[in-house]
């Protein structure tokens, strides 16, 4: 009887043959070559990259990069479905493993002339949704390690609920370089940058492994909530800022190598209308427009390197969607946070806690969000300045004068001053609460149980965003309140904007605010905050700093200046 063929190009061994290996073998070779009998699921191309990606004889999917620049190097993401037993990584010759200084694993011939590969991140084991996100992970187990003259094989233990997970790359003789480069960092390339979507930190070339799986940039956290993975273009936007930065310090070749893989991820990942899909908070992968103006960003900033018809293509495409995701306000055109606000029935389904409301005339399911309509503003006048078209100038424009308009809103000021004077008991660090009299500690509690769920109910009758002492509150619906999000998520885009505009607002502001502006480089003033002019552009470091000075002092709200280095 002839058996099926495996990855490997040889023959899988007859049933009464199988003991401690129940899966084919896995030859490096074999990876990089979609067999003729592959089923291709989709391709994208451009100048310089192109992916591709298979299913192989029902137990593998592959996903290949190729980057033509690059010495035809090339990446191939392997997921293996879940099965018993063990799993053999088999490569012709004589090879040697080895660690990475850069991360990882090195696996290098004997002979000049054959490739190298590198196996950036040990292989993984994965549980993940229908909709591709990751339940759980873990590290496989290494079983061994069995050099010889004809072949070297590793072995690695899987296990019956989970994929596993592996990445390779494959540099020819002619792409070598890019190996002197990995195996010799700068300390400046090891050390962690910050990332603006999941708060962690990105440790070296290999670390881009944590977010990248096994084709796709997820966030590298579990949410707090469902305990699960998502993908992120934000978290991508953050990976490309931080390999842009890595690249310009060190002129190493492999950043921009690095770089073009994050991008081909995200540009593989759109959907053919042009947006990106989530499930953060549902089950019916809802999309958010936060990560969705990151993918935009990203694409806009790859544009701006260097002309390139496969990435204005999927700019234009994001761009018209992100148009179209607007509400028309008594104020002006206001921008979704997510595509839950499109209809009252979606946010219902959601199970979001949520108030529906007609503030300001706007549609019962549009929450109002400040920092979301911020930044779809500044993503799409961004699109203008790098693609030339101005056909959502006018959409921007409306925008824009919401966001003036909203800013503006001073009312019930002796109502909110005593609201906010109550709300900045619940912001003091623990020592100086604990030293607060007995009846202040009482109020401070009233204000945190009570007081602070309420809150929406009085900012949809006096509707106003900007509070006494300069506080910017995210929203006027019932969420979360997070004294965080004034200064990590609302106060850089409000600078971008101001200076996108070229309006400088000149808004009253406390006396300690302007002790604060003072003692710093010029900065444009909005609404009490000090914001720096060199900081118009988001970069994935220096974020932490500004949120801890706010946990540790609440009262630093008062006239806020995001870090130079934002």
């Amino acid at each position: 009887m002839e058996h099926p063929p495996s990855l490997s190009g040889g023959l899988c061994p007859p049933p009464g043959e199988q003991t401690r290996l129940n899966r084919n073998p896995l030859a490096l070779r074999a990876l990089f070559e979609a067999p003729e009998s592959a089923v291709l699921r989709r391709e994208v191309r451009g100048e310089t990259f192109a992916r591709s990606s298979w299913e192989a004889s029902g137990e593998a999917r592959l996903v290949l990069d190729r980057f033509r620049d690059a010495g035809d190097a090339s990446c191939c993401f392997v997921r293996l479905a879940p099965g018993e037993g063990s799993t053999r990584l088999v490569v012709e010759g004589a090879y040697g493993l080895e660690s990475c200084a850069s991360g990882g694993w090195l696996i290098r011939p004997v002979d000049a002339w054959r490739p190298v590969y590198w196996i950036p991140r040990f292989p993984t084991l994965r549980r993940c949704d229908a909709q591709g996100r990751i339940l759980t992970e873990e590290p496989a187990t290494l079983q061994g390690f069995r050099p010889t003259l004809e072949e070297s094989s590793i072995e690695i233990a899987g296990r019956g609920d989970a994929s596993l997970d592996c990445t390779v790359w494959r540099f020819p003789a002619d792409a070598s370089g890019f190996i002197g480069e990995l195996q010799r960092p700068l300390r400046l390339e090891l050390q962690p940058i910050f990332m603006l979507a999941s708060h962690t930190s990105l440790c070296g070339p290999a670390g881009i492994y944590n977010y990248l799986v096994p084709g796709d940039v997820y966030e590298n956290r579990f949410d707090w909530r469902r305990k699960r993975k998502i993908c992120s273009e934000l978290e991508a936007y953050s990976l490309y800022l931080a390999l842009l930065g890595l690249e310009t310090a060190t002129g190493k070749k492999v950043y921009r190598l690095l770089k073009q893989q994050i991008l081909l991820s995200v540009i593989a990942r759109q959907t053919a209308d042009g947006s990106w899909c989530h499930g953060e908070w549902t089950d019916f992968m809802e999309s958010h427009y936060r990560f969705h103006n990151g993918g935009m960003l990203l694409l806009e900033t790859a544009l701006q390197e260097g002309a390139n018809g496969t990435i204005g293509d999927a700019l234009r495409r994001a761009a018209s969607v992100l148009s179209r995701c607007t509400d028309r306000t008594d104020i002006g055109l206001w921008f979704f946070h997510d595509s839950l606000e499109q209809s009252v029935e979606m946010t219902e389904k959601s199970g979001i806690s949520w108030v529906p409301s007609r503030v300001l005339g706007k549609s019962p399911a549009t929450k109002m969000i400040l920092n979301s309509h911020v930044d779809a503003i500044v993503t799409l006048d961004r699109y203008r300045e790098v693609t030339g078209d101005g056909q959502y100038s006018e959409q921007v424009a409306s925008a824009l004068t919401a966001t003036r308009k909203l800013l503006a809103l001073r009312p019930a000021e002796w109502l909110y001053r005593l609201l906010y004077w109550a709300v900045g008991l619940t912001l003091l660090p623990q020592p100086e609460a604990e030293r607060l009299p007995l009846v202040l500690r009482a109020l401070k509690r009233v204000t945190r149980n009570t007081l602070i769920p309420q809150l929406h109910r009085v900012k949809r009758r006096f509707p106003r965003m900007v509070m006494p002492g300069g506080l910017i509150e995210r929203h006027l619906s019932r969420l979360h309140f997070g004294v965080n999000y004034h200064s990590v998520t609302t106060t850089p885009p409000v600078s971008w904007i101001w200076r996108a505009s070229g309006v400088v607002s000149r808004a009253k502001t406390s006396k300690a605010s302007s002790r604060a502006r003072s003692k710093r480089s010029p900065t444009l003033a909005c609404s009490g905050i000090g914001l720096n002019r060199s900081s118009h552009k988001p970069r994935a470091t220096g974020l932490r700093r500004s949120t801890r000075s706010v946990r540790s002092n609440p009262r630093s709200h008062i006239g806020v200046t995001w870090p130079r280095q934002c």
